[in-house]
């Protein structure tokens, strides 16, 4: 450090010795001039040199003056050029305008999608320390489809021969009846093991999490409330602990109140319940997913080793049931955020194209108006300003203008953020956080700095390199300025056009994707927009008998079947698009692959389920009365499935199993096969579906799906007193149409959509605002030019044709250059496309065709206008 310091002290001796050097010399050289103006006054040298000191004020109090006053220089120069700046913004209010709104719409777009990206992908988990969490899966492979949930015997198998973990949990996603205490309500939250919370580091408002041994079986049932809950349903009491409230029937101890602060997977979760580590009879089924809290200094390779060799363990220990059993682990960061991942990035790879085109338009307006001022610039540097002084000046007026424009970008981003953070879309995580803070104001601040100088750097330095005489003697018109300014004129509007074609083509393949997400057939025949769907969930012991349940639902139908304007009513809990249940493996007699056929949506439905929605029966029969608990078991197949694996022959008559192979579960008898209908999404691939009759296996909860020939919404209050009068304690919720469920299913397709349409049509909206400025500045130029043309016989014509002819160049340079760039970018977006190539030629030509459009019509209003100036009166500059 010393030999450091003593070479810092050198260095400042040498700027100081300099500086006072420089001080000296000029100190002197004013005192000389003032020396001989005295003596040429009359007065003899030495009187002329002690008056001049006395004037001045002593030699070296005059240097310690100005090395005291050395810094502040540069403050009152930036403090005037600021005030200048706004003077002259004020008296050019169409100029400025323009800047700002480009500006604004830049920056705004560039913070707005900035703080989604921080809150989503750049904040830290809030846990603690989150790097060392991990998401563990089950990836056995059945058939053609992957699980990425585990089952209990996996859990149990990871809990006792896992090494890597320093704490391990399990938790699957619930809803809950919660009755006995006032209204009956259905809550969301999730069953967990007892390290959950402790594994993720988060503590209780109130009370305390789970014993270590809390989830051994045999153990009251305990459970942890959200605050939500306890402040709405509990007014906050403090004797909540130890209370016994009843979920789906069945008494558990509030044992905790978790803060409104705690997210984690489930946004409206409310209720965390002991899951209960009850050896298995059979692997799976599959719904638990695991997190682990690393050792320290294990590292993620280190963990997948080790899962991967239990798994080749248990597979080589029933090599004929498992095949390709993984245990793939993951940073739950990674496995939170994973799936929106590319579509943040493509969105800010979108914005900050909107930013440069907005760049580039607020740079070819200040090239425009430093045309303008080139006779005051001229003047300025001929009477003595230094030019360095001029670039300072100039900058400073756009790094203001680029600060204004931000600033009402930042306004506007704080709308966009509080809309996303109210209305989030769905299957983008931790918008719950979304705030414009204080990363985001810096993030905004640097841009807007950077785009001042960007846009601001290159015209101030051309505008303070002028010749001239040539300025001075035509008034600003000049010849050799002029056309290296008017070819980067031309080079800012053809990166303006290349950057559009990027962001529409991009856009329009999102939207051609989400146009035929919603031209995938529904499978049903029945008007979206006149079925109501909710979910009724009966719990406790009562409803735990098969006998007593099945009758409660058969009341259910009949009561809501008999409402006048019901054309039908079924059960069911699946429903199409995405209401997701329970899915399994099935095998099927001498058909199905050793380890079973793929985990597929098994729908347990009611008789009149398919003549309710309409699906089509395409062979056999449907469920009906002679199916009951005490008569063969049956099933109906999917198309799909029939397709698959009874490919030229009639499945009816044969029989499947539910849950594969290993299940201890009898045939079914397939008595029917349905038209494929979508369980997993409107854009998920078709998977085979098995149906079970409720009939014969009664659950819960279920969907009531009710057919009507009005509008539904005006049945609801009438199946609401319908439900209740059967039991008042049977919460129902989720009530909507069909036709809302399926708008819902497509929410983030049609988000992603929205938004690279928006930015596309800002870039488009700035692109032909670019090539009208360059335009009409090129006919401004050319005006004696075109006069004289027309003056010598060109017509009309001639005249228009060579204007347009300038804007549609640039404009196919434009496209050629912005066509290979989009090659590139749309390949970010292949995994968001549905049925469409990232090169699709119809986007593309579709594209190129409507740049032209613009082009042309932004080219042809100037050639228009000049050719119908009189020649006389453009040769007078009239």
């Amino acid at each position: 450090m010393r030999p450091l310091r003593a070479w810092l002290l050198r260095l400042r001796g040498v700027f100081r010795a300099n500086r006072d050097g420089r001080f000296a010399e000029e100190i002197g050289a004013h005192l000389e001039m003032h020396v001989r103006d005295l003596i040429e006054s009359g007065l003899s040298p030495d009187e002329a040199r002690r008056q001049a000191i006395m004037k001045l004020g002593g030699v070296e109090s005059t240097r310690q003056a100005c090395r005291d006053t050395e810094q502040l220089p540069w403050v009152e120069n930036l403090l005037r050029d600021c005030r200048f700046t706004l003077r002259t913004l004020a008296k050019n209010p169409g100029f400025t305008v323009v800047a700002l709104a480009a500006l604004m719409l830049g920056t705004g777009a560039s913070t707005a999608v900035f703080s989604v990206v921080e809150s989503v992908l750049l904040r830290p988990l809030p846990y603690t320390d989150p790097d060392r969490l991990v998401w563990i899966h089950d990836g056995l492979t059945q058939g053609d489809k992957s699980g990425w949930s585990a089952c209990m015997e996996d859990f149990l198998l990871w809990q006792t021969r896992a090494r890597s973990f320093a704490r391990l949990a399990a938790f699957t996603g619930d809803h809950f009846a919660l009755t006995g205490d006032g209204q009956a309500e259905e809550l969301g939250g999730a069953d967990v093991t007892a390290r959950f919370f402790d594994t993720l580091g988060v503590r209780p408002l109130v009370g305390q999490t789970f014993a270590a041994d809390a989830d051994q079986p045999g153990r009251e049932r305990t459970a942890l409330i959200s605050e939500r809950l306890w402040r709405s349903r509990y007014a906050a009491r403090s004797d909540i602990l130890g209370r016994s409230i009843v979920l789906d029937g069945e008494p558990v101890a509030v044992i905790g109140v978790m803060p409104s602060s705690f997210r984690f997977v489930f946004p409206d979760a409310d209720v965390w319940r002991i899951l209960p580590l009850t050896p298995p009879t059979r692997r799976g089924p599959f719904i638990l997913r695991g997190i682990a809290r690393l050792r320290p200094g294990v590292t993620l390779g280190e963990v997948n080793a080790e899962m991967a060799g239990l798994a080749q363990g248990v597979e080589r220990a029933d090599p004929k049931r498992l095949e390709r059993l993984r245990y793939p682990v993951v940073g739950l960061t990674e496995a939170i955020v994973g799936n929106v991942r590319t579509l943040l990035v493509a969105l800010e790879v979108a914005v900050a194209l909107v930013l440069l085109i907005a760049v580039f338009n607020v740079g070819n307006l200040l090239l425009a108006r430093a045309a303008v001022r080139e006779q005051e610039i001229a003047i300025r540097l001929s009477i003595g300003a230094g030019r360095k002084r001029l670039i300072q000046q100039l900058l400073t007026e756009s790094i203001v203008l680029a600060l204004a424009g931000g600033g009402i970008g930042v306004f506007l981003a704080f709308i966009c953020t509080r809309f996303l953070r109210t209305n989030p879309p769905p299957g983008v995580p931790r918008l719950e956080t979304l705030s414009v803070d204080g990363h985001v104001l810096l993030f905004t601040l640097l841009i807007c700095i950077l785009s001042g100088i960007a846009f601001g750097l290159v015209p101030a330095i051309g505008a303070t390199r002028p010749n001239l005489s040539m300025v001075l003697q035509e008034g600003g018109r000049g010849g050799g300025e002029g056309l290296r300014r008017r070819r980067l004129r031309n080079i800012f509007v053809v990166a303006e056009i290349a950057i559009a074609v990027i962001l529409l083509s991009g856009a329009g393949l999102l939207i051609r994707s989400f146009l035929l997400l919603g031209e995938v057939p529904i499978g049903f025949g029945a008007r979206p927009d006149h079925l109501l769907t909710l979910q009724v969930a009966p719990s406790g012991d009562i409803y735990g008998q098969q006998q007593r349940l099945a009758i409660y639902w058969d009341a259910v139908i009949r009561e809501v079947g008999s409402l006048p304007g019901v054309d039908s009513a079924a059960l069911s809990i699946w429903l199409p698009p995405d209401h997701a249940a329970m899915s399994d493996s099935f095998e099927i007699q001498g058909k199905t692959p050793p380890d079973g056929g793929p985990v597929v949506p098994v729908p347990i439905v009611s008789d009149g389920y398919f003549r309710t929605l309409q699906i089509p029966l395409l062979r056999g029969r449907t469920f009906d009365g002679r199916d009951t608990p005490t008569s063969p078991p049956v099933t109906i197949i999917s198309e799909n499935l029939a397709r698959r694996y009874f490919p030229g022959e009639d499945p009816v008559g044969k029989h499947l199993k539910h849950g594969g192979p290993q299940s201890d579960n009898p045939y079914m008898e397939i008595v029917g096969v349905v038209a494929d209908v979508p369980y997993e999404g409107a854009g998920a691939p078709d998977e085979p579906v098995y149906y079970e009759s409720s009939s014969q296996i009664p659950d819960r909860p279920m969907w009531l799906a009710v057919r009507t020939h009005g509008d539904p919404h005006r049945l609801i209050p009438a199946i609401r007193n319908r439900v209740a009068a059967l039991d008042g304690n049977v919460p129902i919720s989720h009530i909507g149409t069909m036709d809302e469920s399926m708008y819902a299913s497509v929410a983030l397709p049609r988000f992603r959509s929205i938004l690279m349409g928006a930015f596309a049509l800002i870039a488009l909206l700035l692109a032909a605002i670019g090539i009208y400025g360059v335009m009409t500045y090129s006919v401004l130029q050319r005006t004696q030019e075109l006069a004289i043309r027309l003056a010598l016989g060109a017509t009309r014509g001639n005249v228009i044709g060579r204007v347009v002819g300038h804007g549609i160049f640039l404009a196919l340079c434009g496209i050629a250059i912005g066509s290979v760039g989009a090659l590139g970018f749309v390949r970010t977006l292949r995994s968001m496309l549905f049925h469409v190539s990232p090169g699709d030629p119809a986007i593309f030509a579709g594209v190129a065709f409507l740049l032209f459009a613009v082009a042309l019509t932004a080219s042809y209003i100037p050639a228009l206008r000049a050719a119908r100036k009189d020649p006389l009166r453009a040769l007078r500059r009239e």
